[in-house]
């Protein structure tokens, strides 16, 4: 039902909607004493607030409202929605963060299932004169949808990501799956997601029926995850390299008188010839550093703006496409939320630290300056 409102043009004033009374339009009145006075005679017009609408009455206005039903939906659950019938459906629309779904153009009820939040409005005529309405449609989002128990971060194992590694860098911390170039610093698994490359870390499925949802995509079964990993420099390392013993004879003699002839790597010139605090000191505060990297990015993952998960579950779409479109957007600024995390435990300044080398083809005693 709608309430109904009526006005009536007196003179320089308004009769509105009076609820069971009778309200009368003015006449003036010819004849006698017709200079000096006038005489009001009224044409009764019944308003009742709260009858239904006559469109073929032009003194009333119709207040129609569209009502969607249940207010907030479980997804995938169904919404109805309706319009009074004075109104003469001309067009059925969806509008949410994605876009906008044209839906039938007659017919005073639109129904389906829904899977995401957003706005329905119907466009009609009222005794020809057009008019529109909205209602609001709140879908509960599927709870499950988070990877922040499933993101972790842990030191390398020799070998690990050393791909990754830029000529200048003597630590990094990046994700697992990192392949250099320009994923050298990609934190997630897969590196990237489609279309522009990588695997599709999600499935895609279609709302069915033709209601405020229907055709539209959305993600399931999301595998994307974060594995974060920090890694010194292979030349530092046990692994490391082994380098022909020549330059300073210090050294060369060192590693002579301790372990024999032989090429040996800069963990062992520094760690079995001779025991080189400032080597010592470097080691632990490159562990260190690429340590702090991890421990920003993991909280970081597990924030709203970091949680690919999260990010993904709402998103819909009205084709395939536009959907990877979104999933990748969603990706994207996911990883720079954390990336700047990450980044964001560098304080500025630097340290030197000194031990034995090997630079252009000889040992030497070097000094190797550490950014914050």
């Amino acid at each position: 039902m709608s309430r109904c409102l009526a006005w009536v043009l007196l003179v320089a004033s308004t009769v509105s909607c009076w609820d069971g009374n009778e309200i009368a339009s003015p006449e003036r009145k010819s004849g006698a004493g017709a200079a000096d006075s006038a005489v009001i005679d009224w044409g009764i017009i019944r308003i009742a607030t709260g009858e239904s609408c006559d469109p073929s009455n032009p003194i009333i206005s119709c207040d129609l409202e569209l009502v969607c039903t249940p207010a907030a939906v479980e997804f995938g659950d169904n919404v109805a929605c309706s319009i009074g019938p004075e109104a003469e459906v001309t067009q059925w629309r969806f509008l949410w963060d994605g876009g906008s779904l044209s839906g039938p153009t007659s017919g005073n009820s639109w129904s389906g299932p829904v899977v995401v939040s957003g706005t329905v409005m119907v466009e009609f005529l009222v005794n020809g004169a057009p008019g529109s309405e909205t209602a609001a449609v709140n879908v509960d989002r599927r709870s499950s949808w988070t990877w922040a128990s499933q993101v972790n971060g842990a030191q390398a194992s020799p070998g690990e990501i050393d791909q990754c590694f830029s000529p200048s860098d003597l630590g990094l911390a990046s994700g697992q799956s990192c392949t250099g170039g320009q994923y050298a610093k990609a934190l997630f698994t897969p590196v990237d997601v489609p279309p522009v490359g990588g695997s599709q870390p999600y499935g895609m499925q279609q709302v069915s029926g033709d209601g405020p949802n229907g055709s539209l995509w959305y993600i399931v079964s999301p595998t994307a995850t974060m594995q974060l990993r920090s890694q010194v420099r292979v030349e530092f390392r046990p692994d490391g390299p082994a380098f022909a013993m020549v330059g300073d004879s210090i050294i060369v003699t060192a590693c002579l008188n301790s372990l024999g002839a032989g090429a040996r790597s800069t963990h062992t010139v520094n760690t079995s010839c001779l025991n080189t605090s400032g080597f010592a000191d470097f080691m632990s505060f490159a562990w260190d550093h690429e340590a702090d990297h991890v421990s920003a990015g993991i909280p970081a993952a597990q924030q709203a703006d970091g949680d690919v998960h999260l990010l993904w579950e709402p998103l819909a779409r009205a084709s395939q496409s536009d959907l990877q479109f979104a999933a990748r957007s969603a990706f994207l600024a996911a990883h720079s939320h954390i990336s700047d995390a990450m980044e964001s435990t560098h304080t500025g300044g630097t340290t030197e630290f000194e031990f034995w080398r090997f630079l252009s083809g000889a040992w030497t005693w070097a000094i190797t300056v550490v950014g914050h």
